[in-house]
C-alpha cells in the first residue's frame, strides 16, 4: 500500500487515460483533503492494466500512478517521478490559454492559477526540515520517533520508539476516602491524555505535572533508628485535571498510566521545577554585549545607501530589488564595501560570509530577471555581438539617460509614457475564471517629471481598440486638455514626451501627423523621444508598480471596478478617465505625411532608428538619429497641412465593438459567479 497526498502535478481527464504497462502489482491509495479515493491495480497482461475508481465522496474521480506504473516503453521508475492525474470538472471548458498580443482575443497566460514555487534563499538555516528536528517534534507529541544510538563516532537513527498509549486504569475503587480514582471516567482519561500529549510542549507538560502533583515532607522515616539519614525527604500527592479544571486525587498507578510517563520522569521534572518555573526561566537572562554590533550596523547603512530598482517586467510577481550593473559579482561588491565604504568610515569590514547572508536577506540581487535583460547585452554576454556593435549600444544608452535627466532640469513640460501590461475583467480568486477568456483592459500612462502627476486613460476592448488612431488621440487630448488648457502665454511652450520604441503606440505616422498638426494648431513645440531598446526603464513604471500593488487580492467586477484602484493606488491620487467608443477620433483627414522614414533607399536611416522627432509651430519635423546630433529636417512627402481641431474630426467607431463568441460565451458562464448587480454588463456586450 502506496499513501500519496493528492497534488496537481498534471491534469488529465479520467477518460484519456491510456494503456500503461505495469512493473510491480500494487495497491495505491490517494489521500485528499476532502475525500478518499482508492486505485486498485492488477496486473491482466504485460502491456496494459485495468484500474477501478473506488471513491468515498470523490465528485470529480481521481486517479494515480505511482513509481510501480510506468508509461509504455519508459524505463524511468524514479520516485521523484510519480505522476498524479486528475480530471476538471465536467462543467468547466478548459481552452488552450496563448500570450497576449495587440492583435490576439485571448487572454494572456498569466492568468492561469499557477502555483509558484519559491525559491529557497540560500544562507538561510530552516531547522523545521530537518530529519532530526522533526523527530523531535515526533516524540514531542507521543507519536513514533526513532531513538538514536552512537556507532562508530556517528548517531545513528534505527531504533523504533512506539508511539505513547493511554494505560489500564488503576483497580482502586474507594469512593468514598482520599484518594477517589473511581470518580474518573474513561472519556475525562482519553481528553486528559490528548491534551497532555497532543496540545502541550515540553515546557507545558513539565508545568502541568508540576501543577498537578505535590511534593509534601514525608510524616515518619522507615529506618527509626537513623531517622536523619533518611535518603526519603518526601511524598508525592497525585492529581488528575478534568476538562472542568477540577482536581481530583488518584493513586500513582492512575497518574502513571493515564499520561503514560514513568515515575522516575516525575521526579526528573519536579526537581527541575522546584523554584516553580520553568526550566527556561532558570536559565540566566542576562544579555551578552555583540562585539559585531557596530560593523553591523555600518554594514546596513551600506547597502541602504545603495540605489536600487524593481524588475521592470517582473515587478507583480517579484519584490525582489535589483542595484545598478556597476558590480559584476558579489565578490565585486563585498570588495568595494571593503575598500571604500569601510576605509571611508575607518570600520573593520564584516566577513563574506556575513555581507553575503545581509545580502540576500534583503532581498536584493546584482542581476536582473531575464525578461529585463535586453538582447544587445544577452547576445554580448554570449559572445554573438560585436564589441564594437555593443560598446555603441551602450553609448546610446548612456545618450539617452542623460538627455532625459537634462530635460528635467531645463524645461517645464517633460512626461514619460507606457502602456500597462493588460488588465482583465472580470478578476477574481474563483477558480472558474482561470480557464476562461475575459474582456481585455487598456491603461495609457503619462507621468509628469517635474510635478509627479500621473495620467490615466483607461478603456476596455469593446470600446476602443489598440491601432494607432486610438494612441494618437489620446497624447493630443493629453496635451491639448492637460497641458495646454492650464498655459495662458504659450509662446515658446515646449512639450516633451518620453516613450519606448512601439511602433503601433509611439512611433508611425499617425501619431506624427496628429502631433503635428496640434502643434500647427496652438503654435506649440512637441518633441518625442525615444530610450534605447533593451533599457527603457523610466519614471511611469513606478505608476504601474503602484498600481499592480494596489490591485493584489482586489476583485474586480467589471472594467470601471479599475477607476477606484487606480485612483486610490498611492496617497496623491491619480487622474484616471474611463474611456468610451464615442471618444477616439480618427485621424484618415490629417495626412500632411506619407511616412515618417529619414531615408528613401535601402540602407538608409529606417523608422526605428529614429532617436528623436520634433514638431514645429510651422509645420516642419526634425529628427535625431543620435540625441548627440543637431536637428536634421525630416525629408517628407508632404501633402496638404491644415490643421483642425477635435471637434473636425469624424468617430473612429461608429459603436462598440464585437468581441468573440467564444469569448462572450465564456463571460456568460463567469457572470454567474458575479453578484447579480453586474451581470447586465456583460449581457449588452457586443459580439460576433
Amino acid at each position: 500500500m502506496i499513501r500519496l497526498p493528492l497534488q496537481s502535478t498534471s491534469i488529465v481527464p479520467l477518460d484519456n487515460i491510456e494503456n500503461y504497462s505495469l512493473v510491480q502489482n500494487t495497491q495505491i491509495e490517494v489521500i485528499d483533503l476532502h475525500d478518499m479515493t482508492t486505485c486498485d491495480v492488477s496486473n491482466e497482461d504485460a502491456n496494459t492494466i485495468c484500474y477501478s475508481i473506488i471513491p468515498e465522496n470523490n465528485d470529480e474521480g481521481v486517479a494515480v500512478l505511482a513509481s510501480q506504473l510506468q508509461e509504455k516503453n519508459n524505463d524511468d521508475c524514479n520516485i521523484e517521478n510519480w505522476d498524479i492525474i486528475s480530471n476538471f470538472s465536467n462543467e468547466l471548458d478548459c481552452p488552450k490559454l496563448v500570450a497576449y498580443s495587440s492583435t490576439s482575443d485571448d487572454d494572456s497566460v498569466t492568468s492561469l492559477p499557477t502555483k509558484s514555487r519559491s525559491r529557497k534563499r540560500r544562507s538561510q538555516v530552516n531547522k523545521s526540515n530537518w530529519f532530526a528536528e522533526k523527530n523531535k517534534k515526533l516524540r514531542e507529541h507521543g507519536a513514533q520517533y526513532y531513538g538514536k544510538i552512537k556507532k562508530d563516532s556517528k548517531w545513528v537513527y534505527e531504533t523504533v520508539k512506539e508511539p505513547k498509549r493511554m494505560k489500564n486504569r488503576c483497580k482502586c475503587n474507594n469512593k468514598t476516602g482520599n484518594i477517589k480514582c473511581a470518580t474518573v471516567t474513561d472519556e475525562q482519561r482519553i481528553i486528559i491524555f490528548n491534551n497532555f500529549w497532543k496540545d502541550y510542549t515540553w515546557g507545558e507538560k513539565k508545568v502541568f505535572v508540576n501543577d498537578t502533583v505535590q511534593a509534601i515532607p514525608t510524616k515518619r522515616p522507615r529506618d527509626r533508628k537513623q531517622s536523619d539519614k533518611s535518603r526519603r525527604t518526601q511524598s508525592f500527592k497525585y492529581n488528575l485535571k478534568t476538562p472542568h479544571d477540577d482536581y481530583i486525587r488518584v493513586c500513582k498507578t492512575m497518574y502513571l498510566n493515564t499520561l503514560a510517563i514513568g515515575r522516575m520522569t516525575i521526579i526528573a521534572w519536579k526537581d527541575k521545577m522546584k523554584y516553580n518555573c520553568t526550566p527556561n526561566e532558570l536559565r540566566a537572562t542576562k544579555d551578552r554585549a555583540d562585539p559585531f554590533a557596530d560593523r553591523q550596523k555600518s554594514m546596513n547603512e551600506f547597502f541602504d545607501s545603495l540605489p536600487t530598482m524593481e524588475s521592470h517586467y517582473c515587478r507583480a510577481s517579484s519584490s525582489r530589488q535589483y542595484l545598478q550593473p556597476d558590480w559584476k559579482t558579489k565578490m565585486d561588491l563585498y570588495k568595494f564595501y571593503v575598500s571604500e565604504w569601510c576605509k571611508s568610515h575607518a570600520t573593520e569590514p564584516l566577513s563574506r560570509t556575513s555581507f553575503f547572508e545581509v545580502l540576500e536577506s534583503r532581498n536584493i540581487s546584482l542581476f536582473r530577471p531575464k525578461k529585463d535583460e535586453c538582447e544587445t547585452c544577452t547576445r554580448y554576454k554570449s559572445g554573438t555581438t560585436e564589441e564594437n556593435d555593443f560598446q555603441l549600444h551602450i553609448l546610446k544608452k548612456e545618450e539617452a539617460r542623460k538627455e532625459k535627466q537634462a530635460d528635467k532640469e531645463q524645461n517645464q513640460f517633460v512626461f514619460t509614457v507606457d502602456l500597462q501590461a493588460v488588465l482583465m475583467a472580470p478578476q477574481s480568486n474563483v477558480s472558474t475564471l482561470y480557464y476562461k477568456t475575459k474582456l481585455q483592459v487598456h491603461n495609457l500612462c503619462f507621468y509628469d517629471n517635474i510635478t509627479k502627476d500621473g495620467y490615466c486613460f483607461v478603456w476596455n476592448e469593446s470600446e476602443g481598440g489598440l491601432s494607432a488612431d486610438e494612441f494618437a488621440f489620446i497624447w493630443t487630448y493629453f496635451i491639448e486638455k492637460k497641458i495646454l488648457s492650464k498655459v495662458e502665454n504659450k509662446t515658446d511652450l515646449r512639450v516633451i514626451i518620453y516613450s519606448d520604441g512601439c511602433g503601433y503606440q509611439n512611433r508611425n505616422v499617425t501619431l506624427s501627423n496628429a502631433l503635428l498638426n496640434l502643434a500647427v494648431k496652438n503654435q506649440i513645440t512637441i518633441e518625442q523621444k525615444y530610450l534605447e531598446v533593451g533599457h527603457t526603464q523610466m519614471e511611469v513604471d513606478a505608476m504601474h508598480s503602484s498600481i499592480e500593488r494596489r490591485m493584489r487580492n482586489r476583485i474586480v467586477n467589471v472594467p470601471a471596478d479599475y477607476i477606484e484602484i487606480i485612483k486610490t493606488a498611492r496617497n496623491s491620487p491619480f487622474y484616471v478617465k474611463y474611456l468610451e467608443h464615442g471618444f477616439f477620433k480618427a485621424f484618415n483627414n490629417i495626412t500632411s505625411n506619407k511616412s515618417i522614414r529619414p531615408g528613401r533607399t535601402a540602407g538608409d536611416p529606417k523608422v526605428t532608428d529614429i532617436r528623436a522627432l520634433m514638431y514645429s509651430p510651422s509645420g516642419n519635423i526634425s529628427y535625431k538619429l543620435r540625441f548627440s546630433n543637431p536637428w536634421t529636417l525630416l525629408p517628407q512627402r508632404k501633402g496638404i497641412l491644415s490643421a483642425i481641431g477635435f471637434d473636425e474630426m469624424q468617430n473612429l467607431h461608429q459603436g462598440r465593438l464585437k468581441i468573440k463568441a467564444k469569448k462572450y460565451n465564456d463571460l456568460q458562464q463567469i457572470k454567474e459567479v458575479l453578484p447579480a448587480d453586474f451581470r447586465e454588463f456583460y449581457n449588452n456586450l457586443p459580439h460576433d
